[in-house]
């Protein structure tokens, strides 16, 4: 019996690995490494087949994510073979062999931790399941579309629902990335009226994104001391609160403020907010937009950072808190209940509409630095940390294979003996 790992998401995934790829990346790396009958796939396309993953290939996709994959950049050609190919399925169907094209056997556990809303298609998973005895473990990484439907496109308004209804309806187990998440899942599938799955409770990983004792590399337009938010540019990620907590304060007379970086890809919606920080005189240079930064410069962002913030309006986790306090960072962040999983009381919570707390909190640090200090060397002093080991662990243990993590344990020590 094998478990297969979906790693469709970060196989299409062009640019450096974020939020949700970010967690099928770095648990797919380090499961590389794991005993044989762990193993790998991907659908082809979104409603064609699904096929094994070598080790290999996964390997060198992993190591080359950073710069995108060319052989996923459609040429013309290809655009039209694909929209014929298309034309055909609607005339004719899916033949019988392609519905059910797959590498999985009676017995094994299929796994996805990436986004499967768009990547897959569900109902041909729901055939396989039926045929073959699979056994299914899906992910939700929140519910936003449906608990706070007004941050997120038409699109997703439209077609999240069913397929969290779909989801739940397939799913075996379904993993929750927090406590938050996990009740959304139970009290969705109470109201929708249906038999919830197993839910087990698994806690992501927040390494530093580089080694200690390397600097990684500054990026350009970093002019002095900076506040840090890593975090993709979309209404729900609130930068607008900051943008206007900033502006009131630089109109203050002989204000001094370190640049605020915003490290993230800009989502349809952030363009009018980003022509108004071009446009403002009062901002100038002191907020600077990075859309592609790589881990590396990520990871020198980090390390130089006065603090960091993490404004967003509704999550189902908060990955950049965690980074931020495994670089031994303060982070002055939204008081959610999912936030505040991540790291407890260790950092300043703020309320995410009001611009004048996150005003007068971002005042407290700015102008105080002996107290930032003192915030931050509590930071310091916990040595917190959450390893991607640990959430591979408990992915493993979810799916009912800790005999294979202590088989594994039990080789490497006889193998030093």
């Amino acid at each position: 019996m094998s478990l297969w790992i979906d790693v469709t998401s970060s196989w299409n995934w062009q640019g450096p690995a974020v939020g949700i790829i970010r967690c099928e990346v770095e648990v797919a790396r380090r499961l590389c490494v794991r005993p044989e009958n762990i193993r790998f796939c991907r659908f082809t396309r979104r409603a064609g087949p699904i096929v094994a993953v070598s080790q290999r290939e996964l390997t060198e996709r992993l190591e080359h994510r950073e710069r995108g994959w060319p052989d996923t950049r459609r040429t013309s050609s290809r655009r039209l073979a694909a929209r014929g190919y298309r034309k055909i399925r609607r005339l004719f169907g899916h033949g019988a062999q392609e519905a059910f094209a797959h590498p999985f056997h009676a017995g094994d556990t299929y796994l996805s931790l990436g986004m499967d809303a768009w990547d897959k298609d569900l109902r041909r998973l729901d055939d396989i399941k039926r045929a073959v005895g699979l056994r299914v473990v899906m992910t939700c990484h929140d519910l936003i579309p449906i608990r706070s439907p007004q941050w997120v496109n038409p699109i997703e308004r439209e077609f999240i629902p069913n397929h969290t209804r779909r989801t739940v309806q397939l799913a075996d187990t379904v993993l929750c990335n927090s406590d938050d998440t996990m009740t959304d899942v139970a009290r969705y599938a109470s109201e929708a009226q249906l038999t919830c799955p197993s839910l087990a409770r698994i806690r992501l990983g927040a390494d530093r994104l580089g080694a200690p004792e390397t600097a990684g590399t500054a990026p350009d337009g970093v002019t002095g001391p900076f506040i840090l938010y890593v975090s993709s540019l979309a209404r729900r990620k609130n930068h607008e609160t900051l943008y206007r907590a900033y502006h009131r304060m630089l109109r203050r007379p002989t204000v001094s403020l370190p640049q605020m970086i915003w490290a993230g890809k800009a989502g349809p919606d952030a363009s009018v907010l980003l022509q108004d920080i071009q446009l403002d005189p009062v901002i100038g240079d002191r907020i600077l937009h990075l859309g592609d930064a790589s881990d590396d410069q990520l990871h020198w962002l980090y390390r130089n950072c006065a603090f960091t913030v993490f404004a967003s309006l509704a999550e189902g986790w908060g990955l950049p808190v965690g980074e931020s306090t495994a670089y031994g960072k303060l982070c002055l962040a939204s008081d959610l209940p999912a936030v505040r999983e991540v790291a407890a009381d260790l950092h300043t919570y703020v309320d995410p509409w009001s611009v004048e707390q996150w005003e007068h909190a971002l005042t407290s640090f700015v102008d105080s630095p002996i107290y930032l200090a003192a915030r931050t060397q509590t930071v310091v002093d916990a040595n917190w940390s959450r390893s991607w080991e640990q959430t591979v662990d408990d992915v493993l243990r979810a799916c009912g294979y800790v005999v294979l993590m202590d088989f594994a344990e039990e080789d490497e020590a006889g193998a030093d003996q």
